[in-house]
């Protein structure tokens, strides 16, 4: 599955979904929006095996927040990280634990 990451009619990046990753996002409540606005608004870190990890901190999200208004709101709840290898999302999921560095 294809998705293009728009924000405010600007194309982020063009990438693809995994089964797996299409499957964890229903499962989790994270849809295509969350997605586009973790990519725009989040950083990302490398994993041990080379993916790159987004998320947002919380000065990201106040940002996000104060940028996004009432759509930002919508779907604080449904914030998490993605994992992204070689232009194809590998998973989505939500924070459930600290992570360090």
């Amino acid at each position: 599955m294809a998705v293009i990451l728009l924000m405010k009619n600007k194309i982020i990046e063009q990438v693809k979904l995994s089964k797996h990753a299409v499957t964890r996002a229903q499962q989790r409540g994270i849809d295509i929006e969350t997605i586009s606005i973790i990519m725009a608004y989040g950083h990302y870190e490398y994993t041990r095996d080379g993916a790159k990890m987004w998320r947002m901190n919380k000065q990201e999200k106040r940002f996000a927040r104060s940028d996004l208004g009432n759509a930002f709101i919508k779907i604080e709840k449904k914030l998490g990280f993605i994992i992204i290898k070689n232009g194809i999302i590998l998973t989505v999921a939500h924070q459930t634990r600290r992570f360090y560095n």
